[in-house]
C-alpha cells in the first residue's frame, strides 16, 4: 500500500488528516497575508497556524484572553512586560505566551513560526510568557510501554489544554481509537508513521505541522527518537498523553 507524499508549502488534507510541510528556509508562505491556517475550530477558540514577517514588526498587545504556544522556525521574538520583564525567543525555542497582562512583542524580520493559539476564561490566564527549550526536557516515562522524555508547557487547570514537547527516545508502536478529543503537532525530529483502519498510511517527518482528528481507529509508528511539539484540546479533562503517574 503506498505512502501519502507531502508537498512542500502547500496544505494537504486526507483521511480526515490535515497538514502543511513546512519548508526548512524561504519566504513567507503566502505572499500577500504571511499566514496559512492549518485549523480553526468551528467555535473560533482554537487555531493552528504557521505565519511569517518580511520585515520587523513592533506591536503593542492589549490584555484578553488570548493564550500561545508556540515554535521558533526562523528568527526571533522579544516579549517586554509592564514591570519591565523580558522574555527572548530565536530559532528552535518553544514558547508560551498568555495575554493576561499588556505587552509589547518586537518580531524580527524573516520571522517564521508555528502558532497554536486558544481563548481561555479568566481563571485559566497565566501572568505573562516562558521560554522553553528541547534540552530542558521533562522525566522520562512510559507511554504504551516505550520510554518517552517530555517537558510539558502548558497544562490548564481544569485538565482541558495540553502542550508539551515530547521525545520517544527508543520509538513505539500503538493503536490509538476514537476520542473527543483534537490536536495539532508539529514534528520536529524523526518520523510518524499513521495508517487509519482501512486507508493508506501517511507519513509525517520533520518539517510537518498536523492537525489531528480523534474520529477512526489507526495505528501509529514512532521512530527512534521522534521529536513533537503537541497540543491537545477538548471540551472534558484530557486522557494522559504524557505518560506521566
Amino acid at each position: 500500500m503506498s505512502e501519502i507524499a507531502a508537498s512542500v508549502g502547500e496544505i494537504q488534507e486526507d483521511q480526515g488528516f490535515r497538514w502543511l510541510s513546512i519548508p526548512n528556509t524561504g519566504a513567507a508562505p503566502d505572499p500577500q497575508s504571511g499566514v496559512r491556517i492549518l485549523h480553526r475550530s468551528r467555535d473560533g477558540r482554537y487555531e493552528t497556524s504557521y505565519q511569517c514577517w518580511r520585515d520587523r514588526v513592533t506591536e503593542r498587545v492589549p490584555a484578553g484572553p488570548e493564550q500561545e504556544m508556540f515554535y521558533v522556525v526562523e528568527g526571533t521574538v522579544a516579549c517586554t512586560y509592564p514591570s519591565g520583564a523580558a522574555t527572548h525567543w530565536r530559532t528552535g525555542d518553544l514558547g508560551y505566551h498568555a495575554s493576561s497582562v499588556p505587552c509589547e512583542i518586537v518580531r524580527s524580520d524573516g520571522l517564521r513560526m508555528v502558532r497554536f493559539r486558544w481563548s481561555a476564561p479568566p481563571a485559566e490566564r497565566a501572568a505573562d510568557g516562558g521560554l522553553h527549550v528541547f534540552g530542558d526536557r521533562g522525566p522520562t516515562t512510559l507511554y504504551h510501554g516505550s520510554p518517552v522524555t517530555n517537558h510539558t508547557v502548558h497544562a490548564s487547570a481544569d485538565g482541558r489544554v495540553l502542550g508539551f514537547y515530547g521525545v520517544a527516545t527508543e520509538g513505539v508502536r500503538f493503536t490509538e481509537v476514537p476520542q473527543d478529543v483534537e490536536e495539532s503537532f508539529l514534528v520536529v525530529q524523526g518520523s510518524i508513521r499513521c495508517t487509519p483502519h482501512g486507508g493508506r498510511p501517511i507519513v509525517w517527518r520533520a518539517g510537518d505541522l498536523v492537525y489531528w482528528p480523534y474520529d477512526r481507529t489507526f495505528d501509529l509508528e514512532y521512530s527512534t527518537g521522534m521529536g513533537t511539539v503537541c497540543i491537545f484540546w477538548a471540551d472534558q479533562r484530557l486522557p494522559n498523553f504524557t505518560g506521566s503517574p
